[in-house]
């Protein structure tokens, strides 16, 4: 049993290694407007898609960067996970997806592949960018579409690919 214990803490030390995380980034003026980037520690030799992953009222940008970003970064995109005040919550995403937005070539971010997802507050992003539901719709004026989404599985990947999101 001790061996398994030492196996799994080897290969999560390991993981860990693999991407690397700026932590409390602020994006507006507040100190609670903050925000995380991570990213594959591997240089990027092209520009990647950037992910904008907004927690949820009773989570962090801490726990939703650990049970979702991890996803995004193993594929070599760039995650922003996003703090925000609950009082101004639409508000502060549209900022921090702002934020984001001005600083994608600081991040080798293709500002035409920036998604938000993850429950109800993506859509204020998509006053940065577009609304576009799983089941459909369109990009508006050419900016990148919005994935409202409660979770990231298996259909948020299919729905990137058909969005041409890679």
């Amino acid at each position: 049993m001790k061996r398994l214990a030492w196996l799994g803490l080897v290969v999560a030390c390991a993981r860990a290694g693999e991407f690397q995380i700026e932590a409390n980034m602020r994006y507006f003026r507040n100190p609670q407007t903050v925000l995380d980037i991570l990213q594959p520690r591997a240089p990027a030799l092209k520009e990647r898609v950037g992910v904008i992953v907004i927690h949820g009222k009773d989570s962090s940008k801490e726990a939703v960067g650990e049970r979702f970003g991890k996803a995004f970064v193993d594929r070599g995109w760039v995650v922003a996970t996003v703090e925000y005040r609950m009082d101004e919550a639409e508000g502060d995403v549209s900022k921090a997806a702002q934020w984001f937005r001005g600083h994608a070539a600081e991040y080798r971010v293709d500002p035409n592949k920036i998604v938000a997802c993850c429950g109800h507050l993506a859509r204020s992003a998509g006053r940065v960018a577009a609304i576009i539901d799983l089941d459909g719709g369109d990009s508006r004026n050419g900016e990148p579409p919005v994935l409202v989404s409660a979770d990231i599985s298996d259909h948020v990947f299919v729905w990137l690919k058909k969005h041409k999101i890679q």
